[in-house]
């Protein structure tokens, strides 16, 4: 099962990212091609769209204490790592509209 990880320019993750990565392969490693170093947040989850449901491995990391990731611009940041659990927050339906 394939999953994905997302870039934000910002501590408010709970919105549609600003940069996704292509699928994760069968270990679970990831690259998203980012347009200029700077700092970046990132998560990790299965399904594009719309909030977790409930059970959804999904995972921010550092945690439930988002840590910024530094990118240099031209560069490639190695070993980051996303511990995904099941997602246990409440889903909302709606909170996040698809786009079609």
């Amino acid at each position: 099962m394939g999953g994905f990880a997302m870039a934000y320019v910002d501590k408010e993750m709970k919105r549609l990212p600003d940069y996704a990565s292509t699928l994760s392969d069968q270990q679970g490693r990831f690259t998203i091609y980012l347009p200029e170093g700077s700092s970046y947040y990132l998560a990790a989850r299965i399904h594009a769209w719309d909030m977790p449901s409930p059970g959804e491995p999904y995972g921010k990391y550092g945690g439930d204490a988002p840590v910024l990731v530094d990118v240099a611009t031209g560069s490639f940041v190695k070993d980051v790592r996303i511990v995904m659990a099941p997602f246990s927050g409440e889903y909302k339906p709606g909170k996040s509209q698809r786009p079609f």
